[in-house]
């Protein structure tokens, strides 16, 4: 019989408010990293994986109810290009 693997995955820990927010300042006025900052700000205020984000049409969005539908993401395959 195969033996179980031990569970060695290290806890994951969110950032604070305030790191959060330090964050976002940091990146809204920088020079390099400012046009990443609305996809920065939807990741944090969603949850959203970057592949999920990526994957995202304007069909995915309900404006009127305010939801957002994650049903597929964006991925990359080596020598084809990328899949939906």
């Amino acid at each position: 019989m195969s033996e179980v693997l031990e569970n060695d995955t290290k806890e994951k820990v969110a950032l604070t408010e305030e790191q959060e927010q330090a964050l976002l300042s940091f990146i809204k006025t920088d020079n390099v990293y400012h046009k990443y900052y609305d996809d920065v700000l939807i990741l944090l205020k969603t949850g959203l994986r970057i592949s999920e984000l990526c994957g995202l049409t304007v069909a995915d969005i309900d404006f009127k109810n305010e939801v957002v539908i994650i049903d597929h993401q964006l991925l990359k395959e080596q020598g084809t290009g990328l899949l939906y």
